[in-house]
């Protein structure tokens, strides 16, 4: 039974990813939305989902369901799933019988924090890009450039200041 506990755990720990989290309450709200039971919509979610991970979570919460329980309480057992904030809206979303209206609004969140990191992934691609340039140059200078004017100040022979000593020495 340990190991059975073992595993069990292990499936309550897995995580997927902001799209799927996206698209799942995007589907449920719409499905609710529309009339349909909660029963039916998870059963209807569960057949409409690739990803196995999914799948297992709202075969969790559909069975959670059909016992009784509260979504939000099913939600408490995919804390990786479904994040904190999450969890404490669609709990009260419950309570006053706005889940359809609260699902939407997560929705909107959670589309536009999805957004927020693609334009944040593309505003750090320019200054990487500089920077690895900047190596670059500075390892090809140091390589190739510094030794030839190396060479060329032993054969002056002349007191050279103490950074460009510096900088001989580090080439």
């Amino acid at each position: 039974t340990a190991a059975r506990r073992c595993r069990r755990d292990e499936i309550f720990q897995k995580k997927i990813g902001d799209e799927e989290l996206l698209m799942f309450t995007h589907r449920l709200s719409s499905l609710i939305g529309a009339g349909i039971p909660i029963l039916s919509a998870t059963n209807m979610l569960w057949r409409q989902t690739d990803n196995p991970t999914l799948q297992l979570v709202v075969s969790h919460l559909h069975r959670q369901l059909e016992e009784g329980n509260r979504i939000c309480q099913a939600m408490k057992d995919f804390p990786r799933v479904f994040p904190a904030m999450y969890q404490a809206l669609i709990a009260i979303a419950e309570k006053s019988g706005r889940l359809v209206m609260v699902l939407q609004k997560l929705t909107e969140y959670l589309h536009y924090q999805k957004q927020m990191m693609i334009r944040i992934k593309k505003a750090t691609i320019y200054p990487t890009v500089v920077v690895i340039f900047a190596v670059v140059v500075l390892l090809a200078m140091f390589t190739f450039v510094v030794p030839i004017f190396q060479q060329v100040m032993d054969k002056l022979d002349v007191e050279l200041p103490l950074l460009t000593r510096i900088i001989l020495k580090i080439s």
